[in-house]
């Protein structure tokens, strides 16, 4: 993902976690939340989605956000 793709998806986040989400600006490859993913199903994993589409195409593929989210130690990480 480019870096103004990274930029735009973390503000729509942060939004949309009231803040908790914490992302390296570094490393651009992941943010995480402060509860298990399970905390996030049914409001922020039910509601917000990805949409694909290549270059040209009349056609787009949509990813629930979920699908990148993975269960930390006591967090829940969101790869980008």
């Amino acid at each position: 993902m480019s870096h103004n793709l990274y930029v735009k998806f973390v503000e729509r986040l942060y939004i949309a976690t009231n803040g908790t989400v914490n992302c390296n600006q570094f490393e651009q490859t992941k943010c995480s939340l402060p509860n298990s993913c399970a905390a996030y199903v049914d409001n922020l994993f039910a509601d917000f989605s990805f949409r694909f589409a290549a270059n040209g195409a009349t056609t787009n593929v949509t990813v629930p956000l979920a699908t990148f989210a993975v269960d930390g130690t006591d967090n829940c990480t969101i790869w980008v």
